[in-house]
């Protein structure tokens, strides 16, 4: 185990990080283990968080995207979960899914893969219309039952990787090829327009454990900017819109 990522993590998620290190070997391939590589604390906070939100209790779980690393996690750590995965494109309207039929959605560094639909009108070509996140946010909503949850988590598009790549002369992404990296205050708006409650909330560090950005929040605080929400992940847990 890194010791000291071990104990530079939230300590609130220091027994979650320890558990994704003495696992991952049985639980991984080397390809995977190597791919990776920098990813343990991310997985670590999101099995924490959904550890506390939902616990270890029957669920029927969805979760976004082809079956991976994070669905080995999932399900060695919550076995009593039955978890399926969802892999066509998350952006169009009517999934092949029935409606109500999951209490959980995880969509763990998806949003930021979905380009807009191509619309057939001018606007598309010029601004971000946010077609794609909206049609897959309405779509689970329509696949959950009403006591039904999304665990949400996205790169944080104002975290302080961001000042520091643009400081060196790079792309202000924490990776490169995604679509839209969203802050908390975008995505925010989005899930407030769908009309669905955000039961938690955290911005945690997930990426950069160990670093030290004091001259970056240093360099906001002189500009008198807003140094909240600033680490590379947003983890969020959303309720559902059942008004008709």
């Amino acid at each position: 185990m890194d010791q000291k990522i071990y104990e530079n993590i939230d300590q609130r998620f220091a027994k979650y990080y320890k558990w994704v290190e003495e696992n991952k070997e049985s639980l991984l391939s080397q390809a995977e283990l190597e791919k990776y590589q920098y990813d343990w604390p991310r997985f670590a906070l999101s099995i924490g968080l959904m550890d506390k939100y939902y616990g270890n209790k029957e669920l029927q779980v969805l979760e976004l995207g082809g079956e991976g690393v994070s669905t080995k996690f999932l399900r060695a750590y919550f076995p009593n979960w039955n978890i399926s995965n969802y892999c066509d494109d998350l952006r169009q309207k009517n999934w092949d899914l029935k409606d109500g039929q999951y209490d959980l959605i995880v969509s763990m560094e998806v949003v930021e893969h979905l380009s807009d639909v191509n619309e057939d009108h001018f606007e598309w070509n010029a601004s971000f219309l946010y077609s794609g996140l909206m049609n897959c946010l309405e779509e689970s909503n329509r696949v959950l039952n009403k006591k039904g949850r999304i665990f949400l988590t996205t790169p944080n598009a104002l975290s302080n990787i961001h000042f520091y790549k643009m400081i060196i002369g790079e792309i202000p992404h924490q990776y490169s090829p995604h679509v839209r990296e969203y802050t908390y205050e975008e995505l925010f708006g989005v899930i407030e327009r769908m009309k669905m409650p955000v039961r938690n909330y955290e911005c945690l560090e997930a990426l950069c454990v160990c670093w030290d950005f004091s001259y970056i929040t240093d360099f906001i605080k002189e500009s008198k900017g807003n140094s909240k929400n600033r680490h590379s992940t947003l983890f969020f847990d959303l309720g559902v819109n059942k008004v008709k």
